[in-house]
């Protein structure tokens, strides 16, 4: 096919041109998108949550992984992030205070559970062996994994 450039074609290419711009400019304070000062809706302090990676200084306290779907769990002194569905969701929430278990401990807040067992557990893609069984439930979502020190290699407890 062949196309054949037309005054009236031309013409309307240039009219759609000048069209972008004429485009007013808005100032970001005038933004839509911008809260004002005030304006923002007061947040209990487990919904809140830097939103940033956290920096290199924050070492991770506990990391726990888990299959089908792969997901991931970072507990850090000040924030908890979930990498759920192969990395494709992740959920964060403030670190709170540790409730004691009868084995272990869990971490409770409104948008998370994560629930560590401190018993052996063998991750079932790798084989590596692990100090505590995990658990986490996000809505009525619950995954299943292994966490803590790693005690094993992938080919070692074989």
């Amino acid at each position: 096919m062949r196309y054949l450039a037309t005054p009236a074609a031309a013409s309307l290419f240039a009219l759609a041109l000048s069209a972008c711009e004429d485009a007013p400019s808005t100032d970001i304070e005038q933004s839509p998108s911008i809260v004002a000062e005030g304006e923002a809706p007061e947040l209990s302090g487990e919904d809140t949550f830097d939103g940033g990676v956290p920096d290199a200084g924050n070492d991770v306290l506990f990391r726990a992984v888990g299959q089908e779907p792969g997901w991931i769990v970072r507990i850090y002194e000040n924030e908890i992030v979930y990498e759920a569905d192969y990395g494709q969701r992740t959920v964060r929430a403030l670190t709170p205070e540790p409730e004691e278990t009868e084995d272990g401990r869990r971490y409770v807040t409104n948008r998370l559970t994560v629930e560590i067992v401190e018993e052996s557990c063998t991750d079932s893609m790798s084989g590596a062996g692990y100090a505590a069984q995990v658990t986490v439930t996000e809505g009525e979502r619950t995954v299943q994994g292994c966490g803590g020190e790693q005690l094993s290699g992938p080919d070692e407890g074989a």
